[in-house]
């Protein structure tokens, strides 16, 4: 086993033992080599090639092999040893190729053995050892004890106190000697036991978190003070010794810091101490310049003279504290690196020609990290001898406030040496392996901060232009031109940053660190001498047109109203007349019936869904579906149910009897009350949801293309009505709206002008000034302009100036008003174009004259025909009759027998398929001849015997359950919730089964759920049915997924049009109405939540199994 010793870093050692084990063990690594030996014998072959020396590849290939057989292949056992951890563990590790540890652990103990030698040999204190206590610790140990403070706040109040009313004064009146105090090294013990003929404030506490305060005398306060030393040193030495070794634990840090300080104090002042004694002097001084700096002013020391030696200093003790931190941590790392990089660079060993040099260099490295063990012993020696010296020489009886400055100025040159000298330890050691000259350029580089420190000094005190804490970042200055400028007054300003940007128009946007942006209009804005303010008169005059533009809001919504009763009453005649002439044979085609049909069953459905959600009568229902399927576009949604429509085609009565019953219903329901207008609003958006499907939109206008092109005039007149009437209701709900709109902001407008005092603010006055300066333009206003009135000039000089200025305000004023009138569509013109007359008839009788005459013309342009008898061709008709009956009957005969073909063929199809299918899924044992009759007639028995205990378990009440009944019920193409997308031949089912789906597809639409897509039930009488393992008995439904766009097509739960909360909140719905149903889909976030079960092919479907509904 070979020993790798470290200081410092021994966890990281071992982690990087471990890594190179794993990579050069490891067959990949072995794969790479055998890469890099052909690569090698390839590139010896080019040298031989090139060289003609042909013992290139051969001195490649012994080196090589020898190197990999030497260096690579056989493992060591590896314990890393650290000196500043002696307690790691692990610290073995195994399988560590020969090369990489002989090296570390020869070059490492040599490193180690010559530190320890070194360290034998500069005999130190146990304190001051740089192997067991750091670098230059006793120099950082002692300047850490001068920031030592008792953190008790009311002892620390209670000394400054007593040094500000007792102690200077004592020195002032002569009663101590201020040299005696300053060279004493116990100044406590010095400045006792105080006067009884002075007295001081002195803070106690009276308990958590209280205190109380009294006057005592100053001998009273020392023997105080002196008494609760010992217990303030211990309460303040926790927290000091924790943040002084922070690895250690507290009681450890405390028992630590108690013996290094006395040995490292009698180490470097030559005198010994205990650490109570000691830690009371540096806490004894601190509070002693805290009061002296709080009793007097301090004079200002020269600066010039020490600009060098500070800006030096400076500059020393930052690349000191740089050093002290970075460079132990640089030497672990590149340790760490060199041992890491070993199963890396070790391929270029195994090159020809440079894989010698490479593995001399790689050793190199080792034994340049070795060296800088002894390169520390040697600089510790150095540095603690130099600071034991100084701090001899300036404080050779300890700690005093006469040497408490030289003490400072100790420690910060020790610290800058030494930083500095830690900081060359890496160039040191190179310097040392590259030759003497390379030391001597690193001097050199030492002193380049002072000589530039010196010449800046120098420069400064030549030409008296100091700089003393400026900062100036990219400045520049370009055509700037100041003179005869005064400003002494104090200006600060602070705070986060803020942009701002002037627009074309003069506004000044301005952005701030917290995201607000405001704007400045004042710049873009004119002031001038007087503010045109809103009078009374304007407020009347407002208020007028406020009540005009009322009546003309209830016009335009009375006016579109009327519309939509027209609308209404045309779609419902319309739909009655197509039904009546799609009954009747005087109109035969299959386009039109489909039409018609497709449009009476779309409006039952939509009436029924009216029904059961709001509980409407039928008539009212069926008016309000046929309304909104024959006109329902976007205007309607909105309210146009509720404010157009509904009354239009029931009546104001008629609405509020509809908003009561909703109300109530709603109530009855829930629980919840609602308002009539959130009623009908609820009405209106479920008569535009149903009527605005994709199938309605279809049917509709494949509807009005049937009713417009038809031979029976009447309804063809209706269907252009309609259409007429259509686009007038629009336009008269768009009319409406907008008047009504804009009543709403101008009364806003005008409400909050009144409530907050409104004046015209300082846009409008701006507004002002451009609408005066155009119209002084005008020709019209040449009497204006002559006057010499403007709006920049500021009061009026003449009368006649007053005159025009108030002419023009008023203007304006009036300007605002019309524009008001004109919004809401009630401006009055000035004068007609031409003159009024009135009707030249005035009494009942010529108006009724006027009548006769006017019908009279309309008659006489209408034809001459006879209405009443019948003028028709009895034979033509007949035969039309008889025609149209034998082709209807010959249409139909050929296609039920193309419909039993079909379903024919579709039935041996499904048969082969099934068959097929069947045979592909069977076990070995079933395609066997002799073993298969044997499977069946097992089968046979097993399910006769299943069939016989599912009976005896149905009579005696615990068996069966599902919806049982004969599979003879068709399921209606579309209903309320729900649509087909099966042929009907297989939509059937038992009658519970589809009862239960009209119901349950009602009651999720009532939910505000979109339609239910149901598919395969079962043939007519069961049995199999093509493509599916079961759907045999009725009891099995096959349902979509819900899509997010609600259209009837097909979807997976994979594709982007899968709406999954839609789909889980459906099975929830059906199973809570069908405890133990059964729903088989492949969502894998359905299954996790146990609402399906998956099943191979259901991707696209869902499969409802009623059979065991419980």
């Amino acid at each position: 086993m070979l020993e790798v010793w470290t200081l410092g870093g021994g966890e990281y050692l071992v982690n990087v033992f471990n890594a190179v084990a794993a990579w050069t063990g490891g067959g990949g690594y072995r794969a790479m080599l055998q890469v890099v030996f052909v690569m090698g014998l390839a590139y010896s072959l080019f040298v031989v090639a090139f060289s003609l020396d042909w013992r290139a590849w051969l001195n490649w290939f012994i080196q090589a092999t020898a190197i990999y057989m030497m260096l690579l292949v056989p493992t060591v056992t590896v314990k890393v040893t650290d000196r500043i951890d002696p307690g790691l563990a692990p610290s073995v590790v195994a399988n560590v190729p020969l090369g990489l540890g002989v090296m570390a652990s020869f070059t490492s103990q040599l490193g180690d053995w010559m530190t320890e030698t070194a360290e034998t040999v500069f005999v130190m204190p146990a304190a001051l050892q740089m192997n067991t206590k750091g670098v230059i610790y006793g120099a950082r140990l002692m300047e850490k004890a001068q920031t030592f403070e008792i953190s008790d706040p009311v002892f620390a109040a209670n000394m400054d106190e007593h040094f500000k009313q007792c102690v200077f004064y004592d020195i002032l009146l002569g009663f101590k000697d201020m040299r005696d105090i300053t060279s004493s090294n116990n100044i406590w013990a010095s400045v006792g036991p105080g006067s009884p003929s002075r007295a001081q404030k002195w803070i106690e506490r009276t308990g958590y978190g209280t205190t109380d305060s009294y006057v005592i005398r100053c001998d009273d306060a020392y023997n105080r003070l002196n008494g609760q030393w010992t217990a303030e040193i211990d309460q303040s030495l926790l927290p000091f010794a924790r943040a002084t070794y922070p690895k250690l634990a507290e009681a450890a840090a405390v028992a630590r810091l108690k013996t290094d300080i006395p040995q490292v104090a009698s180490a470097m002042h030559g005198t010994s101490t205990d650490p109570y004694a000691y830690l009371q002097q540096v806490s004894t001084m601190s509070a002693f310049m805290a009061a002296r700096e709080s009793f007097s002013d301090a004079a200002w020391d020269a600066y010039a003279a020490q600009r060098a030696d500070a800006q030096a200093r400076n500059t020393y003790t930052s690349i000191a504290q740089q050093a002290m931190t970075w460079v132990p941590l640089l030497g672990i790392v590149l340790q760490v690196v060199f041992y890491a990089m070993f199963p890396v660079i070790f391929p270029l060993f195994l090159f020809p020609r440079t894989g010698i040099s490479t593995l001399k260099g790689y050793a190199t490295g080792f034994f340049y990290l070795a060296s800088w063990g002894p390169l520390y012993v040697i600089l510790h020696m150095f540095v603690m001898n130099r600071a034991a010296s100084a701090y001899a020489a300036v404080a050779p009886q300890g700690m005093t406030l006469l040497v408490g400055n030289g003490i400072e100025a100790v420690n910060n040159d020790i610290a800058t040496v030494a930083g500095f000298l830690m900081m060359s330890v890496p160039f040191l050691a190179a310097g040392m392996a590259r030759g003497a000259m390379a030391i001597a350029g690193h001097a050199t580089s030492m002193l380049a901060p002072a000589q530039s420190a010196a010449e800046a000094a120098a420069v400064e005190r030549t030409t008296g232009n100091y700089a003393y804490g400026n900062e100036s970042f990219q400045n520049l200055t370009s055509n700037m031109r100041q003179s005869n400028k005064w400003d002494d007054r104090a200006a600060y300003a602070s705070g986060f940053a803020s942009s701002s940007f002037m627009h074309p128009d003069g506004v000044v946007e301005s952005s701030f660190a917290g995201g607000i942006n405001a704007f400045d209009t004042r710049g873009a804005i004119s002031n001038l001498a007087y503010t045109p303010t809103r009078t009374a008169g304007f407020s009347a005059d407002m208020r007028q047109v406020l009540s005009e533009g009322e009546g003309r809001v209830e016009s335009t919504k009375q006016t579109a109203s009327q519309a939509w009763s027209a609308t209404a009453i045309t779609s419902t005649e319309l739909m009655e007349s197509a039904t009546k002439l799609a009954l009747s044979s005087t109109e035969n085609g299959s386009s039109f019936n489909n039409s018609v049909s497709r449009m009476n069953d779309i409006s039952r459905g939509i009436t029924n869904s009216i029904q059961k959600q709001f509980g409407l009568s039928e008539a009212d229902s069926q008016r309000i579906a046929r309304a909104g399927i024959m006109s329902a576009d976007g205007t309607l949604s909105g309210g146009g149910y509720a404010g157009g429509s509904i009354p239009g085609v029931l009546g104001a009565q008629a609405k509020a009897d509809i908003a009561a019953r909703i109300v109530s219903q709603h109530t009855l329901d829930t629980g919840e009350t609602i308002t009539a207008d959130e009623a009908l609003r609820r009405l209106s958006d479920h008569v535009f949801r149903e009527t605005n499907t994709s199938q309605v939109r279809s049917a509709r206008d494949d509807y009005v293309k049937q009713t417009s092109s038809v031979s029976d005039q009447t309804t063809r007149g209706l269907s252009e009505r309609l259409g007429m009437n259509i686009s007038d209701a629009r336009s008269a709900s768009l009319e409406a709206s907008q008047t009504e709109e804009t009543y709403a902001r101008l009364s806003r407008d005008f409400s909050e002008s009144q409530n907050r005092g409104y004046t015209l603010n300082q846009n409008e006055t701006q507004e002002f000034v451009e609408w005066s300066q155009q119209e002084l333009l005008k020709p019209e206003n040449a009497m204006v302009e002559a006057s010499g009135w403007h709006p920049r000039k500021g009061i009026p000089r003449t009368e006649t100036q007053r005159q025009a200025q108030d002419y023009m305000l008023q203007r304006f004023m009036d300007r605002r008003v019309e524009q008001a009138r004109e919004e809401l569509g009630i401006a009055v013109p000035d004068h007609l174009d031409r003159a009024l007359e009135g009707p030249s008839i005035t009494t009942g009788a010529g108006v009724r004259a006027w009548g006769e005459q006017g019908a009279s013309g309309i008659r006489a342009m209408a034809p001459d025909v006879n209405v009443r008898a019948s003028s028709r061709n009895l034979e033509v008709a007949g035969e039309v009759d008889r025609g149209i009956g034998e082709g209807s009957a010959r249409i139909m005969n050929t296609g039920l027998q193309l419909d039993n073909e079909v379903s024919d063929a579709e039935r041996r199809a499904g048969v082969l398929g099934d068959a097929v299918d069947k045979r592909s899924h069977q076990s070995l044992g079933r395609t066997l001849p002799i073993v298969s009759p044997l499977i069946d007639g097992a089968e046979e028995r097993f399910g006769a015997a299943k069939e016989w205990v599912e009976d005896k378990l149905e009579g005696i009440g615990i068996g069966g359950g599902g919806m049982p009944g004969p599979v003879q019920t068709p399921l209606p193409r579309s209903g309320a919730g729900y649509r087909s997308y099966s042929p009907q031949r297989e939509q059937y089912g038992t009658g519970g089964v589809v009862g239960e789906l009209q119901q349950s597809s009602a009651a999720w639409a009532a939910r505000g759920g979109s339609p239910v897509n149901i598919g395969d039930i079962s043939l007519r009488g069961g049995g199999d049915i093509r493509g599916h393992d079961t759907h045999e008995i009725g009891q099995q439904v096959d349902v979509r997924p819900f899509r997010s766009d609600g259209r009837n097509e097909p979807t997976t739960w994979q594709s982007q049009s899968y709406d999954r909360q839609q789909t889980r909140d459906y099975v929830r719905f059906m199973k809570e109405r069908n405890p133990g149903m059964t729903v088989l889909f492949n969502d894998p976030v359905l299954i996790r939540e146990g609402l399906t079960r998956p099943y191979r092919g259901h991707d696209n479907h869902m499969h409802l199994d009623f059979s065991r509904r419980r």
